[in-house]
């Protein structure tokens, strides 16, 4: 009687249908994962100094914002509707 129970319950789980999760990879432009470049003038003068921290400071800036927009990107598909 056990090996019938056995049985039924391999048949009727063969039976079940199959479900297939597909991951899609969402589309990220091209521009957002191009890398931040920043140039300093040449020179260790006081000057030279200042304008490559302000550049390297607006480089880090858009940097960020490419990141949180590359964030927003693959964290919209987790998002549900309520």
């Amino acid at each position: 009687m056990r090996l019938c129970l056995i049985i039924c319950a391999m048949l009727l789980t063969g039976c079940a249908e199959k479900t297939r999760t597909v991951y899609a990879a969402p589309y990220v432009p091209a521009d957002l994962l191009q890398p931040e470049r920043v140039t300093c003038p040449p020179g260790y003068t006081a000057e030279a100094l200042a304008i490559c921290l302000l550049r390297q400071a607006a480089g880090l800036g858009r940097a960020n914002e490419k990141l949180a927009a590359i964030d927003e990107i693959l964290t919209k598909p987790e998002a549900k509707p309520h």
